[in-house]
């Protein structure tokens, strides 16, 4: 009987030997996931501690792929050490989108709570729940869309205090734009003289003029707008019959 034993053990060694290596690779490589869950999650509670924005999302997503992809190849028993932190990491990250909504959402209330005094008092008034949201979200892009009167424009000052005061931004570092002298004007005039904040804001035009004259070294002559109609207007009533081509392509289209 026990060599019949011995004779039948022999012949499953082989069998026995792959099937305990296999499982000892295969803890080894939970052990190896594991640790890297733990970073995940030790990298995830760092990042929402701000606002997370798209492109961050985005980011992080991508770089944690791998580890879902893995761990997705892997057998996982109730019993492996690590069993519950695993399982939380799929859960996690299958609905990162809907995890990074509800914590900015948090974050956005906490900073709500957290500097209400200065939210309470922009040039004297108190922004709503909305001009709040609009302040301290920090997201790669954000359209406003309000009537006038609605204060737009209060709520740009206060994000520019809040960037100021608050995040510790450069108020040389922020970048007030407008369409016309009169606003830019009324802007800088609200964000210095009520704010106390050094920022200044120009037009799209004195931007564009500004980055040539920086790059080209010179500021470049700007023709007025009768200036170009009279051009246009001469050009069509006394040059054009000297190219043919070009009124033959005109009456053609």
């Amino acid at each position: 009987a026990e060599i019949e034993q011995f004779k039948e053990t022999y012949r499953n060694l082989h069998k026995a030997i792959s099937e305990s290596n296999a499982e000892i690779k295969r803890k080894a490589t939970l052990i190896r996931l594991s640790e890297q869950v733990s970073d995940f999650f030790a990298e995830l509670t760092e990042i929402t501690t701000k606002y997370v924005s798209h492109s961050i999302e985005t980011m992080f997503t991508n770089k944690w792929q791998y580890l879902f992809s893995e761990i997705g190849n892997v057998i996982v028993r109730e019993d492996d050490v690590g069993y519950n932190e695993i399982s939380r990491f799929r859960t996690v990250y299958s609905s990162l989108n809907c995890y990074f909504s509800i914590a900015n959402d948090n974050y956005i209330r906490s900073e709500s709570i957290k500097h209400d005094s200065l939210f309470s008092n922009i040039d004297g008034k108190s922004l709503d729940e909305q001009q709040r949201t609009a302040v301290i979200t920090d997201e790669d892009r954000i359209l406003v869309l309000a009537g006038a009167g609605s204060g737009k424009t209060l709520t740009i000052a206060a994000k520019v205090k809040y960037l100021c005061d608050i995040k510790k931004y450069d108020p040389q570092d922020v970048l007030l734009v407008s369409f016309t002298n009169k606003s830019a004007q009324e802007m800088t005039d609200r964000i210095q003289n009520k704010l106390g904040i050094k920022a200044e804001a120009t037009t799209f035009h004195k931007l564009g003029l500004d980055i040539i004259k920086h790059s080209e070294g010179f500021r470049p002559e700007i023709s007025d707008d009768d200036e170009l109609s009279r051009f246009v207007h001469s050009f069509f009533e006394n040059e054009l019959f000297k190219y043919p081509d070009l009124i033959k392509s005109l009456t053609e289209y």
